[in-house]
């Protein structure tokens, strides 16, 4: 609009002072251009491709490094990300060591809550403050592989329009380095085929980055379901429901701190809360539905007689019979394999030496065609 002014002031000027006085209409032209120069002008805030949400509580040295991580591959990345660290009131060293770190890094902001709010409540936290198109919440024990961040931003500012993206992980273990490697993924233009790939690790947040600016949840929505430790699913299921383009990424990029959690009810956590959540989601009997819940069964028969002392205690045999009683695979052979700690430990070996094998079959396969092509 200003310059539209400037262009209609002009041919006002000139036609008023004529041709015999066009040095005066000029003059009056460059002042009134000068003047423009000099406004200040609205500045249209940019946002960041992907926003980097960060809960802690009392882990500095596990925050330490996962900064470390992301810190060390910004240098072609400015402005196109922001890295937003919610403390849930740490008692530790954890407000001086961020204090430090956002002094230095335009990129990082720190916002430490006035008493601990409890995970759940801070993870929501952070999905407001996100201004990001694409967000990614991250667990403060969790880190990333060298030359991670800037692939998956190319990949993210590729792909534009992705409504759900899932990052493959692999445990840390003491001196693990991890090298360099391209991104390489897969895409799904319906969420049948992705859901039953992911599975169960939809709860695994540090893997999953979702498009905000596509969707947007109700942030009651995630209320809804807070105290069931699988609050954010409901923003995760919102995307995969409403969305017709997803990213499974192949690269093991993300670092896990293995055995670093507990103090919940296991079976009721990942039988009877994600059984609730998925059916609001996903009806009862459908494809989707079956594949997430016999993900999860899968997944707790790995924890079946081995030492949960981390894990609330619970009665897991009347859980898993309310939460997956409906299901055909568990009525014939989870039900009875968890009652035996000896089957269930035998039964996830050959699952994991199939596994295992298919993997090495499909590697060897690739290798043939590259070899005939």
């Amino acid at each position: 609009m200003a310059i539209i002014q400037i262009v209609r002031l002009s041919y006002f000027i000139l036609k008023k002072y004529r041709p015999n006085k066009f040095v005066v209409g000029a003059l009056a032209i460059f002042e009134i251009i000068n003047q423009f120069k000099q406004m200040e002008l609205p500045v249209v805030e940019q946002k960041p491709l992907l926003s980097i949400c960060i809960p802690t509580y009392n882990r500095v040295s596990y925050l330490e490094r996962l900064l470390s991580s992301l810190l060390s591959q910004i240098d072609s990345l400015d402005g196109k990300f922001e890295i937003i660290i919610s403390d849930n009131a740490s008692t530790d060293n954890t407000e001086k060591y961020c204090a430090q770190v956002v002094s230095e890094n335009s990129c990082v902001s720190y916002v430490r809550n006035v008493q601990n709010e409890g995970w759940e409540r801070n993870y929501s936290n952070l999905y407001i403050k996100a201004r990001g198109r694409f967000v990614w919440l991250i667990g403060d024990d969790d880190y990333l592989m060298p030359d991670a961040l800037p692939n998956i931003m190319n990949m993210l500012d590729g792909n534009i329009n992705a409504d759900v993206v899932y990052i493959d992980s692999q445990a840390h273990s003491d001196g693990f380095i991890g090298s360099k490697e391209n991104i390489t993924y897969d895409t799904y233009n319906t969420n049948e085929k992705f859901i039953q790939r992911v599975g169960v690790f939809f709860t695994f947040i540090s893997g999953v980055i979702i498009n905000k600016e596509k969707h947007l949840v109700d942030i009651t929505l995630i209320d809804k379901y807070m105290n069931t430790d699988l609050n954010l699913l409901a923003w995760v299921y919102t995307a995969l429901v409403n969305g017709n383009y997803f990213i499974y990424v192949k690269n093991k990029y993300v670092v896990v701190q293995v055995g670093n959690t507990g103090g919940y009810k296991l079976f009721t956590v990942f039988a009877s809360n994600l059984t609730r959540i998925t059916n609001d989601f996903f009806p009862v009997g459908t494809k989707n539905n079956t594949s997430i819940r016999k993900s999860a069964m899968l997944l707790l028969l790995s924890y079946i007689g081995r030492d949960n002392k981390k894990f609330e205690s619970e009665n897991y045999i009347s859980v898993t019979d309310r939460a997956f009683g409906d299901l055909r695979e568990y009525k014939n052979i989870y039900s009875i394999v968890y009652r035996s700690p000896f089957l269930c430990k035998f039964v996830f070996f050959v699952h994991r030496v199939f596994s295992k094998l298919n993997s090495i079959f499909i590697r060897l396969l690739m290798s043939i065609k590259k070899v005939i092509c």
